[in-house]
């Protein structure tokens, strides 16, 4: 399991390098305060709950959120995969 978290977290690391100029990428992982969190303690929903409000509601973090939704909202058309790697919206 913990190689599973590995290789997703690098996977995502790397997605995020190549996106990182794509206005429509965004990544949201709350990195503080979860880290001790396993499986198993899905009981503690209200720890989970509070740190990712904290982290959602942080500056960087809201700010990319509200960036994000007003290019959903305003952007018609598609894109596809291949597009993101060449495409930037601004």
């Amino acid at each position: 399991m913990a190689r599973a978290v590995q290789d997703c977290e690098r996977t995502a690391n790397e997605i995020s390098q190549h996106l990182s100029d794509v206005d429509a990428y965004l990544r949201l992982d709350v990195d503080k305060g979860l880290n001790d969190l396993k499986i198993s303690d899905w009981h503690r929903l209200g720890a989970i709950e509070s740190h990712t409000e904290v982290y959602v509601q942080s500056f960087p973090i809201s700010d990319k959120i509200d960036k994000a939704l007003g290019l959903l909202q305003s952007t018609s058309g598609n894109f596809t995969l291949g597009n993101l790697g060449t495409t930037s919206q601004s």
